[in-house]
């Protein structure tokens, strides 16, 4: 029971409850006037509601930056975009101007690729344009104008930036990542990007950089030295495989080509093409690092054209055959992992082991290679923090772990979307719009939920979400995911609070103290100290079940702590003493109520004229009492029948404390245990019902398991 008690504490310290929600804030004592949002680069933007103006808090309530401004977006890379009256500008962290406001030019965000393939906006990166001429604009990135403004004609890969000045021919290109400006052109190919750079000679050099700007060295070389060297051709590049020693592995005249020849996973793909158009045949070889021969296919029929890709650790092969695109999936030993007869698009290579599958009446796919399985998926929501989410045709969501390649189908129909994961969590937003929404952590577990009074506000940022409650109340959250402390534990701030805890419980402020202690062990599940001061305000509240438990918390994480091990016991012995009181009272009432049945027993006796009366006052005693026989052993029997049920229904409570406990960490739940405590509470409000007493019936003595 104890156990089963310090676990359930263990979960509460992570999840909203109403009884203790006002002290489940990592923030906390926030003004009420205003409307907080996420935090981003340590600082959380709010907006007055007398002003509507907005501001800025520190991890440690304070406001940093006065409610000025009409706009202000989160803090990035130390910036933000601020609306003043006299236009739009950028301020740091201080609230100082890096960029003087300007009512003549308009902020947009710029979007790229991310590292699943997917456009999001980039962080810090803004496109500055001017109201009066959408040709002039420049680009504000890392807290500086990377580009000034002007007339020009540009176009974004992210990282790369490509302009032509006015009046100018040569393409401008500006690396984001390093400021450094190239005159040229440049092609997307696969996830690389390759810029063709003019030489004073007429002649050109070629530069190739990854699509996050970093540029690739030694481009077409293995780890065990093979280069490749790539032929004149404008659409296939034909290629030469050399050895570290120069000795050719592969020549010129064997004429295999690859569409982008890079080395990836160290290994190599290559093609070979021969027939005539409508009778062409294709055939791929795969090296490895030291120019040996991983495997080759089969001659690949088609009448049109082939092309193959290395994608995550596979390899894919398209075929154009009468009007429709066949795909197959090889691993790299050559064995299909998936062959399909043909369809109106790509298949499209997501991230890792996972590919989409288009198809046609609501038979579109989602497949492992690693696993082998397939999954229905009418739409792809979004990948982040290594998850995918996705939905399949009845509307069902689904998260998919793209790293370790497990997928999870998520319980209830009420969920309207899923935020993009987090620091190991994300928030899912239900149908009911009646602060029904919950956390859940990678593996579809439900870690914490709203209450009606407390509801979430904003997306887990930085270790913290904002909750909101219904009279004005904002604080901040721990999400109970992420591993590293967060950063709202300052040191400084953590031992003033420390300190003023430990201050308000030598003065026997219990409730108070209770409070500030239970806010340090939020920001610190692993700070005993706090734990074990925060049993001990409980213990003398006289809360000694939720005492001990704290206690029992505290000795999980340090068994061998010595004030957790006495405090704990002196809290059983109290939570002892107070059950022996309760029942000592008991049996006083119960001899009171007998010596007064007693005495109406001579009263009606002595006087017939109150025979009425005394029976009325025997037929009002509460069941379970004596019915007025003077045999001494059948009262005292009578006694004895009470206690014990008073006992039997206090352990019914328990028992249907449990099964709330499941219901409302639905993780703990156990369908074989539920059955175990539903038979024993059965079992005791059956007996006494029998003897003919009155038993609480509870509805969960009936519950199917199903969460409420």
């Amino acid at each position: 029971m104890k156990r089963s008690l310090s676990i359930s504490l263990m979960l509460g310290m992570m999840c909203l409850s109403i009884s203790a929600a006002p002290t489940r804030w990592a923030l906390n004592n926030l003004p009420k006037d205003r409307q907080y949002y996420g935090f981003h680069d340590g600082l959380a933007v709010f907006t007055d509601y007398k002003t509507q103006k907005k501001g800025a808090i520190d991890t440690n309530g304070n406001t940093v930056i006065p409610a000025t401004y009409k706009r202000m977006e989160s803090f990035i890379e130390g910036a933000s975009i601020v609306e003043t009256d006299r236009g739009t500008g950028v301020i740091n962290k201080k609230g100082k101007f890096l960029l003087q406001p300007d009512s003549t030019v308009t902020f947009y965000p710029v979007y790229g690729k991310n590292q699943y393939g997917q456009d999001e906006t980039i962080p810090g990166l803004y496109q500055v344009r001017k109201k009066s001429n959408y040709k002039r604009y420049g680009y504000w990135y890392k807290n500086r104008m990377v580009l000034p403004i002007a007339e020009r004609d540009c176009k974004e890969y992210f990282p790369f930036i490509t302009w032509k000045e006015a009046k100018e021919d040569n393409t401008h290109i500006l690396n984001l990542e390093t400021g450094e400006i190239l005159i040229g052109s440049i092609v997307q190919k696969g996830l690389f990007y390759s810029i063709v750079i003019p030489t004073p000679t007429g002649g050109s050099t070629s530069r190739l950089f990854t699509m996050f700007g970093e540029e690739v060295k030694d481009v077409g070389t293995s780890s065990k030295g093979v280069r490749v060297v790539s032929g004149e051709g404008r659409t296939l590049l034909s290629c030469c495989l050399v050895a570290q020693n120069g000795d050719t592995i592969l020549p010129y005249k064997e004429d295999w080509y690859s569409e982008f020849p890079i080395w990836q996973n160290d290994v190599l793909l290559l093609a070979k093409r021969t027939g005539e158009p409508k009778d062409y045949n294709f055939v791929y070889r795969l090296y490895n690092a030291d120019g040996t021969i991983r495997f080759e296919t089969k001659p690949i029929h088609c009448d049109d054209y082939s092309m193959g890709y290395m994608k995550g650790k596979c390899i894919m092969v398209y075929i154009w055959d009468k009007e429709q695109v066949k795909a197959t999936i090889y691993d790299y030993s050559g064995k299909v992992l998936l062959a399909t007869k043909g369809a109106d698009e790509y298949q499209e290579h997501i991230y890792g082991d996972w590919f989409y599958l288009p198809g046609q009446k609501d038979n579109s796919q989602l497949f492992c290679v690693a696993t082998k399985k397939k999954y229905p998926c009418k739409s792809r929501e979004h990948i982040s923090d290594g998850m995918m989410v996705f939905k399949d045709y009845n509307g069902q969501f689904y998260i998919a772990n793209v790293e370790n390649n497990t997928c999870v189908k998520l319980s209830g129909n009420n969920i309207r979307s899923i935020d993009p994961f987090c620091e190991g969590a994300s928030i899912v937003r239900t149908t009911t719009y009646n602060h029904d929404d919950y956390v859940i952590d990678k593996s579809g577990n439900i870690v914490m939920r709203e209450t009606p009074d407390y509801f979430f506000s904003s997306s887990i940022s930085e270790g913290v979400i904002c909750v909101s409650k219904r009279d004005g109340t904002y604080g901040y959250l721990y999400n109970p995911q992420r591993t590293n402390t967060p950063i709202y534990g300052k040191t400084e701030h953590r031992q003033w609070l420390y300190d003023n805890a430990v201050e308000l419980f030598n003065k026997k402020k219990y409730a108070q103290a209770k409070d500030k202690f239970y806010n340090l062990m939020i920001n610190d599940p692993t700070d005993v100290n706090s734990i074990i001061y925060y049993g001990s305000c409980l213990n003398n509240l006289g809360y000694y079940d939720s005492a001990i438990d704290a206690y029992l918390t505290a000795l999980k994480i340090e068994p061998d702590n010595e004030y957790a091990n006495k405090y704990l016991t002196l809290a059983e012995n109290n939570k002892r003493q107070a059950e022996q009181q309760q029942d000592y009272q008991y049996d006083r009432t119960m001899a009171f109520f007998d010596g007064l049945n007693q005495f109406l027993n001579v009263l009606g006796e002595t006087f017939s004229q109150y025979s009425e009366f005394t029976n009325n006052m025997n037929s009002s005693r509460s069941s379970g009492y004596s019915s007025g026989s003077s045999n001494s052993s059948t009262k005292k029997q009578s006694g004895q029948d009470n206690v014990n049920k008073s006992r039997d229904a206090r352990t019914y409570s328990d028992l249907e404390s449990q099964l709330i406990k499941m219901n409302t960490y639905y993780n703990t739940y156990n369908d074989s245990q539920r059955r175990s405590i539903q038979s024993q509470m059965r079992s005791i409000r059956q007996k006494w019902e029998s003897r003919g007493f009155r038993m609480f019936h509870s509805s969960w003595e009936e519950w199917d398991g199903r969460k409420r």
